[in-house]
């Protein structure tokens, strides 16, 4: 990142180059691909826009797309995601390139987008995608095959995702992996021993790491997800204070999650308005994102209803919107067992 903070500021040159347009096009595309890979995906978008002002070939704009594709999708920002992806696909297809040369970053996006609406069928898919385009390549075999674990874990079959992800993440693959793919695929995992109960077999999975600057991977969200079913509110509290004075800097993507997490533990904790004001925060970036209802899972229902019921209340912007996520709760709800505190109450 050195390199990048000396001669960049904002996704732009601190300094003026003699550099054609292809050039910068690259130039600017290769730093935001590093700024995706790291977690920074606020940058990373901010670099695919100069990187499409300078593309001055079908190529380069193909690139430039996919950064931009990637970088929303990790953000969480699906409506600007969506057109991108939509628009590199039809370059791609008007070019008739040979799907060799399709771009890694667009298929992480759309793996992204698929897992945000637990699209079992369009992870598969996704993945089988990546595996054609590069059979020889170690490091697209690993996130391949991390797709096809988080396909099984959203299509229901616990135990396969469970045994997907522990041979990935202990066998000899992992060393030929993108740092990304495989703490995507820890966070995964995390999540799909909450959805066990084992909250502390979560915690000790997470233990290890640390959130990359821009908290696209964000561990502290995921150790809230245990912390909040353990009951231990104060932890969750602490362990997210960060997150919720980084504001918008913060990956909205997982802020939203943070941020109801943290609302649940303040009303427990009997700060009813605070509690309101941060879930009302949360479903007012559902609206400005696109964000479905994947935010909502892992969470005691009833408690959760309610406090989403009072946030909405009164404001007609929130209810076009939430109201469809929170009559999902039903069904996307992770059931929860061996909940030990008197207060939390079964989905």
């Amino acid at each position: 990142m050195g390199l990048i903070t000396r001669y960049f500021e904002g996704g732009r040159l601190t300094r003026p180059g003699t550099l054609s347009s292809g050039v910068r096009c690259q130039l600017y595309a290769s730093a935001g691909e590093y700024c995706n890979a790291i977690g920074w995906p606020q940058m990373g978008a901010r670099f695919s826009v100069q990187a499409l002002l300078f593309a001055d070939t079908r190529a380069g704009r193909y690139r430039a797309l996919s950064l931009a594709a990637l970088g929303h999708a990790l953000n969480g920002d699906y409506r600007s995601a969506e057109p991108d992806i939509a628009e590199a696909e039809e370059l791609f297809a008007q070019e008739d390139w040979p799907q060799e040369e399709t771009d890694d970053l667009l298929m992480l996006a759309h793996a992204h987008l698929a897992a945000a609406r637990l699209d079992a069928r369009r992870l598969r898919s996704i993945s089988t995608r990546m595996t054609k385009a590069r059979p020889q390549d170690s490091y697209i075999a690993f996130s391949a095959a991390a797709i096809e674990a988080v396909a099984d874990m959203v299509s229901g079959d616990l135990a396969a995702g469970r045994a997907g992800s522990r041979r990935l993440l202990s066998g000899t693959l992992r060393h030929s992996s993108h740092r990304m793919a495989r703490h995507s695929l820890v966070c995964a995992t995390s999540d799909l021993l909450v959805a066990e109960s084992e909250h502390r077999e979560a915690l000790a999975l997470l233990e290890p790491y640390e959130s990359p600057e821009g908290h696209s991977i964000c561990f502290s969200m995921h150790r809230s997800a245990a912390l909040l079913h353990l009951g231990r509110e104060r932890d969750l509290l602490g362990e997210t204070d960060a997150c919720a004075a980084a504001g918008t800097d913060h990956c909205l993507r997982t802020l939203i999650p943070v941020l109801m997490r943290r609302a649940l533990a303040l009303n427990r904790l009997d700060h009813p308005r605070r509690a309101q004001e941060t879930m009302e925060a949360a479903l007012l970036l559902i609206v400005r994102t696109g964000l479905p209802a994947t935010p909502f899972l892992l969470l005691p229902h009833r408690e959760t209803r309610v406090l989403v019921d009072a946030a909405m209340n009164g404001h007609d912007d929130l209810l076009a919107v939430a109201s469809p996520s929170v009559r999902r709760l039903r069904t996307r709800l992770c059931p929860i067992r061996n909940v030990s505190s008197p207060r939390r109450q079964h989905c």
